[in-house]
């Protein structure tokens, strides 16, 4: 069979829609999909957001801005810039949403974000950052199982938290 005829699925908007396979693959479209529903419910257009370990293609396709200056926090990147740099680097940019991306990187020498490496960014984002929506199943639990956690900075004491 073709597998041109296997894709159905539409992710994005046009000019910048991709099409994928409905299921059967890993990430499956169907929660890139839903999380770039969930984008446009939760983060408005102004606001900017983070990917981790990887997820840029999320920033392209929502057209949000990721501030960190790194596309990703794999364990090469960590290793290359260093993690106490791109720790310094989500701090100062000061990112109002960070989504946890489910990726396994054993092909790099340590497998899930936070588990294995990263801690110092990990341990950050769980002090300043609160969870409000879950896509699929929970980032770095499962290898086989696919998700996206999406946080939201915590708001100063005295801020109003009205908005999402």
């Amino acid at each position: 069979m073709n597998c041109i005829l296997l894709k159905k699925l539409d992710v994005g908007r046009w000019p910048d829609r991709i099409t994928g396979y409905a299921t059967g693959v890993t990430p499956e479209p169907t929660g890139v999909k839903f999380t770039l529903d969930a984008i446009e419910e939760l983060i408005g257009p102004e606001d900017t957001f983070v990917a981790l370990p990887q997820g840029v293609m999320l920033n392209y396709l929502s057209k949000r801005e990721n501030p960190s200056g790194f596309l990703n926090f794999l364990p090469s990147e960590v290793e290359m810039f260093g993690e106490e740099k791109m720790l310094q680097r989500l701090k100062s940019s000061s990112p109002r949403f960070i989504l946890l991306v489910h990726t396994d990187s054993s092909d790099d020498g340590f497998r899930f974000f936070g588990q294995d490496y990263g801690f110092g960014i990990y341990s950050w984002i769980q002090s300043e950052y609160t969870p409000v929506r879950k896509i699929g199943a929970m980032p770095f639990r499962e290898p086989e199982k696919f998700g996206i956690l999406i946080l939201k900075r915590n708001e100063p004491a005295g801020l109003s938290a009205h908005n999402p």
